[in-house]
């Protein structure tokens, strides 16, 4: 068995206070592909994860005041077996976002994907 990686994502969401009406807290799922992302730097090999959330963060960001991104969200990564030409997914690997001094500023670790899904009972 030959492993190949395929792909890396980002998927989760993001949250944070709106602007109007003013201080509500919503959220947005995201889908982001991380490798393809790296072209957009002059140094891929020298990139951060930080710079890297940070450029996932600048185009999520437009309708928050200050976005995060959920506790929950993840980095996976997909390898395939390459063997016999053929294509068959054989390891998934998923790693939540690390609560390191790095990143800390860019997590809501208290706001789950789940809690902007829109199913919650609004007054009217």
């Amino acid at each position: 068995m030959t492993l190949r990686h395929i792909s890396t994502h980002l998927v989760g969401a993001v949250c944070g206070p709106i602007w109007w009406p003013v201080g509500a807290k919503c959220g947005r799922d995201i889908r982001a592909d991380l490798h393809r992302r790296r072209d957009r730097f002059a140094d891929p090999a020298g990139l951060t994860l930080r710079e890297l959330l940070l450029s996932v963060m600048l185009d999520e960001d437009r309708d928050f005041q200050h976005a995060r991104f959920t506790g929950d969200s993840a980095i996976v990564a997909v390898f395939w077996d390459t063997a016999r030409n053929r294509r068959v997914v054989r390891f998934r690997e998923l790693t939540t976002l690390p609560e390191s001094a790095d990143i800390a500023d860019l997590l809501d670790s208290d706001a789950m994907s789940g809690d902007f899904d829109g199913s919650a009972d609004y007054d009217a």
